[in-house]
């Protein structure tokens, strides 16, 4: 069986912002992305994903669920993606702007990716 491919938008302390890293070992996560910041899900959601054997394309945004720019570069990034290797799953932690979530529902349609999101985000969404 082929390890899932999962691509998250989150933050991060380090690196460039939308710019998509390939990630295959937790040593990889924490160099270039760095620890994860205070209340962000995504370094976490790579380093579990990491550690069951599975790949991370890490997409960064400065703020989780508010940088609605950032969150439509990297829409745009996966659209375009012509990489062989395809995302089996979208994950976006922080995310209830509901904005931002219908545009990821369109992408992972179009990419056949399943969309991920955490319960307390899903919960904020579904009560705003």
């Amino acid at each position: 069986m082929e390890a899932l491919y999962i691509v998250i938008i989150g933050e991060a302390d380090k690196g460039r912002f939308v710019y998509p890293y390939e990630l295959q070992d937790l040593e990889g996560l924490f160099l270039i992305l760095g620890p994860p910041p205070e209340g962000s899900g995504g370094i976490d959601f790579a380093s579990r994903t990491l550690l069951r054997g599975g790949k991370v394309c890490y997409l960064r945004v400065k703020k989780e669920g508010f940088s609605t720019n950032h969150y439509q570069s990297a829409f745009r990034y996966l659209r375009k993606q012509e990489s062989p290797q395809k995302g089996d799953a979208l994950f976006l932690p922080g995310v209830f702007d509901p904005c931002i979530l219908e545009q990821a529902q369109v992408v992972a349609k179009e990419q056949g990716m399943l969309l991920l999101l955490q319960e307390k985000d899903l919960f904020d969404y579904l009560t705003m």
